[in-house]
């Protein structure tokens, strides 16, 4: 077989015939889904009934969709509504017609029924029944709740209340309503900054010089909140004009925030502050944490050192950022296509017309990166038709590779100007885990640990791919993977191959059979209540004044402290869009626009003889809080995030989400609830800026909410019929869908092992020895063969791919960490109350053991509260004002005890 590639410029005993299947060579194309793409396949699998059935039954398997569900009363609630329906419209719809046309008599019919007295009561209640069922069962469903509303309900969406005719500007800043206003915030937040600056060098008193640090957080928080505001909007604004405006801005204030990291006489003002043991005295400890931060941001850049020294730094900085945007913006397969001849052999096992749409002739053009190709992977049954498209999808050229490998090596130079042996050990030096030697032990104990279960997955993929070929010596290739992966858990569907584990990708499973139970509207409904149970706080559905928002789909939740009242705004940004001039970022993302400061002791700055708050454009009356606190009056500006996911958006029925869309979900909001509970005296240390390997811990955590089965059918229920979901199917759904996660989860260890290794060298002598002319392909070599899934492909440079190296470097580790962290607060201050008040019920008997019972709200009552203070004092209202650590000494050292990592378990 001929493939052609065409090249970018610059990616176990559990054999086929215990499920039933008989593999033959020719084909085993469309076994499992082939109406998900929404095309018939001809080929047809054969069972063998009698001996698989027997090995089922031994393994206890169920044999049918139908012996998976057992008797419940939401079930049984559902049939009557259908079967009731059913016979009361054949009865008023039969005895219409009969009447109509004259072939019953109402007086000779009431006398019959009189003659015999029983079917007057049977007549009687054959009526009442399902009138009355019917009426109960309505009004159960009669007013959804506002909140559910706005995303289920574009009609409810449009209503008068919800949207203002008062006009304003982007997230209700009066004058950001054109691209051109873009120019002039930066122009005015330039002159503010340049008087600040002037400031805080000029300070000679100790009154003055305590100001520093304040002065500094507003310096900062007046520069960031345009850079982050404007970060949001050139990925999602549907108007490419506003998109570049705001590009612009980001770039122009990005490079004025540079300026000011290497400002010597800032660094020497802040060191009169911090090194002042006077002006130290008079700090609060918040103030004293944000200035050793500062001062660390200031060193990493270089400024403590001599002249000379500090211009190479500068150097070395620019071109590792100049090497780092091309790298991201490169970071594609170099393979642009593949060409396959005889396409109908070729590709078996593909749709007929998928294949006809990409061929031409006696010649198939199958476009690298494009669903096609990820489609190839899943259902060709062509195994050399597979691996091309492997080694394409994992293709990177020379230039690609030199690009990463000088991006690597300046910035070990970096690093190593700053006296630090490492990149790694310079970056790592104020996250939790504190030194490359901790993370890499941490890794490995992490692969060590969990290698054995990917190793027993990986050969029942292999004896499935042995009965397939009929080659007891077959060896599972990564181009296998998710072919065989399809047989033996048909819920394993993603087939990207790298999923992001901080934020991962829309799926889209709209034929997810659980997903009528998880409407957008009632998952947000039920995040609602779930935060009201554990935090007090819950959603409300704000008005949007016209112009506020960037597209119509856009809802803006307003977060209500059940104490404090109204604490933060959340725009949800949640659905797909194709029509735009610029394409949406489609990833799910949590985007801080700003965060809470202290704003009402801000000096009054005069530029150009105008005030303050007549000069700032960005200032938003609505979103500050007046606080009393200890007799003193504080005036706070609110947190304002944007939360971004590419749902899929329905035209009639409400939109529906997966299983994995709904994690997602709660992940997000779990950073979002980090953002609005810290309130702040300074930006710098506002929710989610805090250590990197510690800012997923509340995302994560709130994500084990979303995988426990009691939480989600709490308010999981069927969007048309009402029907609930059974907490015992949820949990055999989940079971079955997971059944291969061993797989992606050494992967991603894989992958922070690598992200190591390649930013401290001195990890390398683990893996590989002599690499001293550095070459990111031999160590991507070496780490794969020890710890990935599947030996290293030669000829594929899969690591131009992994961009999380330029803003994750030597950090990726941090998704494990955190989720050991959220994993042991999980389970001592939330999973252990459902032990301790429901006794060891497990969750096969959860429909007898809770039935109809709402979780959230009997937990949230008995126990959950007092252990979502603990989070919500301990954790999220902290953000980064302390250390984790010392916050766990302070607090959480009571319920979480001494965390070890050997104790971390992936699978619980």
């Amino acid at each position: 077989m001929n493939f052609g590639l065409h090249f970018k410029r610059s990616f176990t005993p559990l054999i086929a015939k215990q499920y039933g299947v008989n593999f033959t060579k020719a084909t085993a194309s469309s076994l499992i889904y082939s109406q998900r793409e929404g095309f018939n396949s001809s080929t047809k699998s054969n069972f063998e009934q009698p001996e698989s059935f027997v090995k089922s039954q031994k393994l206890g398997r169920p044999m049918s969709p139908i012996t998976i569900y057992k008797p419940q009363i939401t079930s049984v609630l559902s049939i009557s509504s259908r079967v009731t329906g059913a016979g009361l419209g054949v009865g008023i719809y039969g005895f219409a017609a009969l009447y109509s046309f004259n072939l019953l008599d109402p007086t000779a019919f009431v006398s019959l029924v009189h003659s015999f007295p029983v079917l007057v009561g049977l007549a009687k209640a054959a009526i009442a029944y399902p009138v009355a069922f019917h009426s109960a069962n309505g009004i159960r469903h009669l007013k959804p709740t506002p909140l559910q509303s706005i995303f289920d309900n574009q009609e409810y969406f449009r209503k008068k209340e919800l949207n203002s005719d008062i006009k304003t500007g982007i997230f209700q800043y009066e004058h950001l309503q054109t691209p051109m206003d873009f120019e002039t915030i930066v122009k005015i937040r330039t002159k503010q900054a340049d008087k600040l600056v002037d400031l805080v060098c000029k300070a000679d008193s100790i009154e003055e010089i305590k100001k520093t640090v304040k002065r500094l957080d507003r310096l900062s928080d007046m520069i960031c909140s345009v850079v982050d505001m404007a970060e949001v909007i050139r990925h999602i604004h549907p108007s490419k004009k506003m998109a570049e405006a705001a590009n612009a801005a980001h770039v122009a204030l990005s490079n004025y925030l540079n300026r000011l990291n290497t400002h010597q006489k800032l660094y020497e003002a802040l060191g009169k502050a911090v090194n002042n043991p006077a002006v130290q005295s008079l700090m609060s400890e918040q103030e004293k944490r944000v200035g050793a931060l500062l001062t660390m941001d200031f060193e990493n850049s270089g400024i403590h050192m001599p002249a000379e020294t500090r211009k190479k730094f500068v150097e070395l900085n620019d071109l590792v950022l100049e090497l780092g945007q091309e790298f991201v913006t490169n970071s594609n397969p170099s393979v642009a296509y593949i060409e396959v001849e005889n396409p109908y052999k070729a590709l078996a096992g593909i749709p007929v017309k998928v294949i006809a749409s990409i061929s031409k002739k006696q010649k198939a053009i199958i476009p690298i990166g494009s669903n096609i190709s990820y489609l190839i992977l899943k259902k060709c049954e062509n195994e050399e038709t597979r691996k091309a498209v492997f080694i394409a999808l994992n293709s990177g050229s020379k230039s690609q590779v030199e690009c990463l490998d000088l991006m690597l090596k300046t910035r070990g130079e970096l690093a190593r100007l700053l006296s630090k042996k490492s990149y790694a050990e310079l970056h790592l030096s104020d996250k939790m885990a504190k030194n490359p030697e901790n993370v890499m032990k941490f890794l490995l104990s992490l692969s060590s640990k969990h290698k054995s279960r990917m190793e027993k997955d990986k050969l029942r993929l292999q004896d499935l791919k042995r009965s397939h070929t009929q080659d007891k010596l077959a060896v599972l290739q990564p181009w296998d993977r998710y072919f065989y992966a399809q047989y033996f858990s048909p819920n394993d569907m993603s087939v990207g191959g790298n999923e992001d584990p901080f934020h991962k990708a829309p799926q889209h499973e709209i034929n997810d059979t659980l997903s009528r139970f998880f409407s957008v509207g009632n998952t947000f409904e039920g995040l609602s209540r779930l935060f009201s149970a554990l935090y007090g706080v819950k959603f409300v559905p704000g008005t949007i004044h016209k112009g506020e928002t960037w597209h119509p789909d856009v809802r803006k939740l307003e977060v209500i402290d059940e104490v404090k009242g109204k604490i933060g705004v959340v725009y949800c940004d949640v659905f797909s869009r194709d029509t735009a001039e610029v394409r949406k970022y489609e990833n799910a993302a949590h985007f801080t626009v700003r965060c809470s400061r202290r704003i009402d002791q801000d000096e009054n700055l005069n530029i150009d003889g105008v005030g303050d708050k007549e000069n700032d454009i960005l200032r938003n009356a609505a979103a500050e809080i007046n606080v009393n606190e200890k007799e003193e009056c504080k005036v706070y500006q609110m947190p304002i995030v944007v939360l971004v996911t590419s749902f899929y958006k329905s035209k009639h029925a409400p939109s529906l989400l997966s299983l994995s869309e709904v994690e997602t979900l709660f992940h997000e909001m779990g950073h979002a609830m980090h953002s609005m509970l810290a309130r702040s005296d300074f930006q710098h240390i506002s929710g989610t800026r805090c250590a990197m390997d510690f800012v997923e811990v509340p995302s994560i955590l709130t994500e084990f909410f979303a995988k426990d089965p009691l939480v989600l059918c709490s308010f999981a229920e069927d969007y048309e019929t009402g029907e609930k979901l059974s907490p015992s199917v949820l949990s055999s759904y989940r079971k079955a869908s997971n059944a291969l996660e061993s797989l992606e989860n050494q992967h991603q260890i894989q992958l922070a092992i690598l992200d190591q290794v390649y930013h401290a060298p001195e990890n390398s002598e683990l893996f590989i020895a002599g690499n001293k002319n550095f070459s990111s392909t031999d160590i991507l070599r070496a780490v794969q063969n020890k710890v990935g899934v599947f030996p290293y492909t030669e000829g594929t440079a899969w690591q131009i791919q992994f961009s999380h190296l330029l803003t994750y470097g030597s950090s990726y580790y941090s998704y494990f960490w955190s989720r050991m962290w959220a994993q042991r607060l999980y389970q001592e201050l939330f999973s252990k109350q459902i032990t301790e008040q429901y006794g060891k019920k497990s969750l096969g008997n959860a429909d007898k053991d809770f039935p109809s019972v709402d979780m959230i709200e009997i937990l949230g009552k008995n126990g959950w509260r007092d252990s979502g203070q603990i989070v919500k004092t301990e954790i999220l209202e902290v953000g980064g004002g302390r250390d984790p650590s010392i916050g766990n000494k302070l607090g959480l050292s009571k319920v979480l005890g001494n965390l070890n990592s050997d104790d971390f378990d992936l699978y619980k």
